[in-house]
């Protein structure tokens, strides 16, 4: 049936029609809807299920890629069926594929990941009532819940490798695990963790950790950032060769997309001809090194104009300046800078320090990640700096703004390194201890404590998740988050 919009009271109704308005040739509506034999068959089969009303509302931009609730309001009279669409990109007035969700009534969904939205409402009439849309209301709702539970991890369901706690609230994404326990052993000769050096993303890649330790007394994001070698407050610096490296493999990526990026705050080395002398942020060979089958990349640190500055390499060796610098003043105060490396579809390899301007490196950089191995730390040299968020995403993030918070964990999040270990004296007991591998479901909340040997264990845990609300269609058909 086609619609008509009514002034008189605001409304989207339909237009009704006989057979009599549209019948120009003498048939009855029996032949037409039946099937009939011979050379002149012709007929169908009616069509009982399209709607009577469709609106769809224009596309809506969430300004960033995220994790939505999407919520839609409808007055309406007759039955209501909303359907969204979602898409990390957009290039036209109307979205694409197939709907995320197909809300009907009473149903449960889980949040979707995007930046573009849009919404479709069908009104089908019944035996009651005509089918007329008064108004829609629509909400991309990123709003979060959080609850906390302190009690003893044997509570929760699973084992001590895989914890399981049962919660109070509903979600249709947890983002964020995390806590402390509290670990009480008369005879504890092992060092506890009070955060594990762990991949925080679902696929939950071993790292090879060589003396790198959290610091949480400086870090780019609560509650601590990786410490790579050491230093005693009074410019005096231990070279310990402190370095993590893990293999690339389990991420998926091969020779599509990808991004590494992370938080680097260097050492500054202060000049010692004088005390006002510009400090000096060149240190070792190396800090940075992709191990590929093929073509590697190394960055390095050096100073310029007054700030940090880059070099790359290929073989580490032959060294290019990174042809971004900042003007004088002008780099962040605090010393953290956010580089980037990604390769996107064109197979441009792409380096990015802050917010300077992006620099293609290579123009046909094609080699696989599969089985690469990426080191990171006082690889060659003497190399003093500390790090926070090491990622590694299935896209090309060169376009994304610097990170104003700790990074939540996306379907194209493959590793996730966060500052959050530091070891604690052997013989202590009822040392506090976070979380290790806190690692997310959609709905589902799991985590694991761990000795610093690698054994698992249960503890007193004080535990914090965060996530969506859950999402769900009522009886009205409306979308809506926390019934």
């Amino acid at each position: 049936m086609a619609g008509y919009f009514d002034n008189t009271d605001g409304t989207l109704k339909i237009i009704e029609y006989t057979w009599a308005d549209i019948n120009t040739n003498g048939e009855t509506w029996a032949d037409l809807t039946s099937w009939q034999e011979g050379s002149d068959a012709y007929g169908f089969q009616p069509i009982d299920d399209l709607a009577d009303i469709e609106y769809f509302t224009a596309v809506l931009d969430l300004g960033r890629k995220d994790w939505v609730n999407p919520l839609c309001s409808v007055d309406a009279a007759g039955d209501v069926n909303i359907k969204v669409f979602a898409s990390e990109t957009a290039t036209s007035d109307t979205i694409p594929g197939e709907p995320v969700i197909n809300g009907q009534t009473g149903q449960t969904f889980d949040a979707v990941y995007g930046r573009y939205f849009q919404f479709k409402v069908e009104v089908f009439s019944n035996s009651a009532e005509e089918a007329q849309l008064n108004r829609v209301e629509t909400n991309l709702s990123t709003a979060k819940q959080t609850e906390f539970f302190s009690e003893d991890s044997t509570n929760h369901n699973g084992t001590t490798d895989m914890r399981y706690p049962t919660l109070v609230n509903e979600y249709s994404k947890i983002l964020l695990v995390n806590g402390a326990a509290k670990l009480v052993d008369t005879d504890d000769s092992t060092p506890l963790l009070v955060t594990g050096i762990a991949d925080r993303s679902d696929n939950a890649i071993t790292i090879n950790n060589s003396g790198v330790e959290a610091d949480e007394t400086n870090y780019k994001f609560e509650p601590a950032a990786l410490r790579f070698n050491e230093y005693d407050g009074n410019q005096t610096l231990t070279d310990n060769n402190d370095k993590i490296d893990f293999s690339l493999t389990g991420t998926g990526i091969t020779t599509g997309e990808f991004t590494i990026d992370f938080w680097y705050q260097p050492f500054k080395m202060f000049w010692l001809d004088s005390i006002s002398s510009p400090p000096n942020y060149r240190h070792g060979d190396y800090f940075f090194h992709l191990d590929t089958a093929g073509t590697d990349l190394y960055l390095r640190a050096k100073t310029a104009n007054t700030h940090l500055g880059l070099d790359y390499s290929f073989d580490g060796s032959t060294w290019y300046a990174y042809a971004q610098e900042f003007t004088f003043g002008s780099a962040p105060g605090d010393d953290w800078y956010h580089i980037k490396v990604s390769r996107g579809s064109n197979n441009f390899l792409k380096l990015k320090l802050h917010n300077l301007a992006t620099h293609n490196i290579d123009t046909n950089y094609t080699e696989t990640l599969s089985g690469a191995t990426m080191n990171f730390g006082d690889l060659a040299g003497f190399n003093f700096f500390y790090s926070d968020d090491f990622r590694v995403s299935s896209t090309d993030r060169i376009g994304d703004g610097i990170p104003g918070a700790e990074p939540i964990i996306t379907t194209d999040t493959e590793f996730l390194l966060t500052g959050q270990q530091s070891n604690v004296p052997a013989g202590q007991t009822n040392v506090p201890i976070v979380t290790v591998g806190a690692l997310t479901d959609k709905t589902q909340a799991r985590y694991a404590i761990y000795r610093s040997s690698g054994a698992s264990v249960d503890a007193f845990v004080s535990l914090q998740v965060t996530g969506l609300p859950k999402l769900t269609s009522n009886a009205a058909g409306n979308l809506v988050q926390g019934a």
